[in-house]
This record gives C-alpha cells, sequence and structure tokens, in this order.
C-alpha cells in the first residue's frame, strides 16, 4: 500500500470534526491527510441528531453556550448553503409560569446575539397549527434541522477538491506508523 508521508496535518478520525478539520485546513492549502479505523462517519457523528441549534436554549443559564451556539449556526449556514432546513424553533408559553420566562429569555437571547421575534398566539399557530390553542405567547429562534451525513460529505467533498488525502479501514498499527513518520 502506498501512503504519503508529506501531510502538513494528520487527521485521525472521519466523522464530523475530522471532516470539518480538513475541510477548513485543506481551503487554507495545508497539505492533509485524514484516517479512519472503519468507515467514514460510522461512529458518534452517523447518529447526531440533526439540530442545528440557535443557542437560545441557554440564552439565560449560560449566555457563553448561547454565543457560541449562534456563532456556530451562522457560520455552518454560511458555509454549508442548502444542508439545513431553516425551520426555526418555537418557545410557547402555555401558562402564566411560562410567562414570567418570557422577558428572560428575550433578554438573554439579544445579549447573546441570538434573532428573536416575539409571536402572537395566532401567529404561533400559524406557524403550527398542533400547539396548544391556548398558548400565551410565543418566541421564534432561529434554529434549523440538518442531515449530518449530507453537511459532512459535503466537508470531505471539499477537503478532496483541495488536495487531501482521505483513507478509511485504517488498522491501529497503520495509524500508530503514520503518526511515528509524520
Amino acid at each position: 500500500m502506498s501512503i504519503r508521508h508529506d501531510a502538513h496535518v494528520l487527521i485521525v478520525g472521519g466523522g464530523a470534526t475530522g471532516g470539518g478539520l480538513a475541510h477548513d485546513l485543506a481551503l487554507r492549502r495545508l497539505r492533509v491527510r485524514l484516517v479512519d479505523r472503519g468507515q467514514l462517519t460510522s461512529g458518534t457523528s452517523g447518529r447526531h441528531h440533526g439540530l442545528l441549534h440557535s443557542g437560545a436554549r441557554y440564552a439565560v443559564g449560560d449566555r457563553e453556550a448561547g454565543v457560541e451556539c449562534i456563532r456556530e449556526n451562522t457560520i455552518l449556514r454560511r458555509i454549508a448553503p442548502g444542508t439545513f432546513e431553516c425551520n426555526d424553533g418555537l418557545f410557547v408559553a402555555v401558562c402564566e409560569e411560562d410567562l414570567e420566562y418570557l422577558e428572560p429569555l428575550v433578554e438573554g437571547c439579544t445579549a447573546a446575539g441570538i434573532p428573536v421575534q416575539r409571536l402572537t398566539p395566532e401567529e404561533a399557530l400559524r406557524l403550527e397549527p398542533n400547539l396548544n390553542p391556548e398558548l400565551k405567547a410565543a418566541v421564534r429562534v432561529p434554529d434549523a434541522t440538518v442531515d449530518p451525513m449530507r453537511l459532512i460529505l459535503r466537508f470531505f467533498a471539499t477537503a478532496l477538491d483541495n488536495g487531501a488525502d482521505i483513507r478509511s479501514y485504517y488498522g491501529m498499527a497503520l495509524l500508530t506508523t503514520l503518526a511515528v513518520r509524520s
């Protein structure tokens, strides 16, 4: 088996993180080699839940995580257009206790840079007719869904188009040899 040893970077793992890293580094014109011990995306990335969070769920209790989510959300939408279904998310108030959370949610999202849109019950029901008809208010945030395989495969395609060497089914002994020689 012929193995190149001229890579700037050896990435071990062909999931979302490895694919995203290969994509980014290949675009920066670095020579990239990505190897995986099995099939690409066969680990955790192949079981991804498919949600692209806006960060709104963290905006009140963990603002830093909310800021990080909306930044990643924005970057991913920009670098992989057409990969996401921008179906948004709704925070729905159905009782007085929920209404008490409305202002902190809107303020937290605004402070974290997460776009929010207050909706009347009628507007929310037009968007999602199966909501509880007794809802009191709703807030719309830019959540999305994603086909994680499509996203990762786009990252691999970009990396390959920019010269990356991507290999699957590399055994641990071979990975150790590559790491030592690189």
